[in-house]
């Protein structure tokens, strides 16, 4: 079974494969559930290119534009850190997975869409299954661009969410107002209240909600490439008098 198609799938459901869950498929989402993804990749051989979401359907991510800053800047890394040649397959390195071609079950699209989180698939080498001695090789060629990826996850906007009265921390929806979609949205996660939204240079407008509490929108809310923008946020309880 080919395991690259046997997670849920935003268009075609729990098994779009018409397979069961193989032991590592349910391995991993069993991992996903206890560790907390914002960010994470896929490596695969047979061509050499990153390849960002969606790989199920043909409309785009809701932060396509970030994601295209972010490959370029992985393949342009990897090109300058390469034999001439090296990553530039389809846009110089980069594509969108449908564009490319569709699949289904794939755990770029599982990560992105069920778990709120960011994964993309990186095609390291144009051979399926190169010889061993050149995995050096494409260490080189590609770990400093993994890490420029990591880095990313250090910027964007983030903050924690807590409760007004009692400054325990929430699980609340951080929601981009006139921009998410399609499972783009994420949540400030437990035992922290931390969240983290990876977003495009840009002035938006965030919902934060949760049940048993007020809403509160926060406007013209400024993002710039390469730095964080931190909001922390309180939520007043329906219980507080008085609060809105």
């Amino acid at each position: 079974v080919d395991l690259n198609r046997n997670y849920p799938d935003a268009e075609d459901g729990p098994h779009p494969d018409g397979n069961p869950y193989q032991d590592e498929t349910e391995a991993f989402m069993a991992l996903t559930d206890t560790l907390l993804y914002n960010m994470s990749s896929n490596l695969h051989g047979g061509a050499e290119v990153a390849n960002y979401p969606w790989d199920t359907w043909v409309q785009l991510h809701a932060d396509d534009s970030w994601w295209q800053y972010v490959c370029e800047q992985y393949a342009d890394t990897a090109q300058g850190q390469s034999p001439s040649g090296y990553f530039t397959d389809l846009n110089n390195g980069i594509t969108n997975g449908n564009d490319w071609y569709e699949i289904h079950g794939g755990r770029q699209d599982y990560m992105t869409y069920f778990k709120y989180g960011r994964e993309f698939t990186l095609e390291l080498s144009n051979n399926k299954i190169p010889n061993a001695n050149k995995l050096p090789d494409f260490w080189d060629y590609n770990y400093r661009s993994l890490l420029n990826y990591l880095e990313q996850s250090l910027y964007g906007l983030r903050g924690i969410v807590t409760d007004s009265i009692t400054g325990d921390p929430l699980r609340a929806l951080v929601y981009i107002n006139g921009h998410d979609l399609d499972s783009s949205h994420v949540y400030s996660q437990l035992p922290v209240g931390n969240y983290h939204r990876y977003l495009d240079a840009g002035t938006y407008a965030i919902t934060y909600s949760a049940p048993g509490y007020h809403s509160k929108t926060i406007g013209s809310i400024g993002v710039q490439q390469g730095t964080a923008t931190i909001q922390d946020v309180q939520l007043a309880p329906y219980s507080a008098v008085g609060i809105s």
